[in-house]
């Protein structure tokens, strides 16, 4: 897995290992490391509180179990977060926003939004419309009215990272003839639901084209022929 480079405050072994750091966000979700001053790690507790790690990250090999967090999307607007102990974060909004992971299920007081300040750091706005801070060796907490200090986090992952295919990493050379022609025509078109438009003529005549060594002209010539393909006029 290649890992992407962190901002320059992060430890080295985030940026030389596995872990790479969250930039969008349709990546923030499952397996995350909170880093919320650039170089301590939130840190659930084995009696329900959250606190950050005070000894700096760049000087171990790894992180500790208690500081890998589960994102769970609950809904488009709405997460979940859940311990190395299985409990989900909850805040208490009827003791001055205190936060501890004890619930062993998901309900209103379990869901956090994540806000982006722009394109690595986020802020966690609470159910009771506050948001999460935390500094080292303090606990954490859900009443910040807006944005300030110990209310910002970089978070990275440690998923594995697919690669989205180049329209031009199709192979047109290979499998059927059928498949053949779709893969010429993701080349060309955007595609709707999945589907591609193709000629509607005998794809057998592919057959005798690419035998005859003018495969790619023939492909020119049906696609020419599609009405609903928005480059051919």
């Amino acid at each position: 897995m290649t890992a992407r480079f962190g901002a320059k405050s992060s430890p080295h072994w985030l940026i030389v290992g596995a872990w790479w750091q969250v930039a969008a966000p349709e990546e923030f979700t499952g397996n995350l490391l909170l880093e919320c001053d650039g170089r301590s790690y939130v840190m659930a507790i084995d009696d329900g509180s959250l606190t950050a790690s005070e000894d700096v990250a760049k000087e171990r090999d790894g992180p500790v179990a208690q500081e890998v967090f589960t994102i769970i999307k609950v809904s488009d607007a709405r997460i979940a977060i859940k311990t190395a102990f299985n409990r989900y974060v909850t805040v208490d909004d009827n003791d001055d926003g205190v936060v501890y992971a004890r619930a062993e299920a998901i309900g209103a007081l379990q869901l956090f939004q994540a806000v982006w300040t722009d394109e690595t750091h986020v802020s966690l706005r609470g159910p009771n419309k506050k948001f999460l801070s935390i500094l080292p060796g303090r606990r954490c907490t859900c009443n910040k009215n807006q944005m300030d200090l110990g209310t910002t986090f970089q978070a990275f992952s440690c998923a594995e990272r697919k690669e989205k295919k180049k329209k031009d990493d199709y192979n047109i050379e290979g499998g059927s003839l059928k498949n053949m022609e779709e893969a010429f025509a993701m080349r060309f078109q955007s595609g709707k639901n999945g589907k591609w438009q193709v000629s509607e003529e005998d794809a057998r005549d592919l057959g005798s084209a690419r035998r005859q060594g003018r495969l790619h002209e023939s492909l020119l010539d049906r696609r020419a022929k599609v009405k609903a393909d928005r480059y051919c006029k």
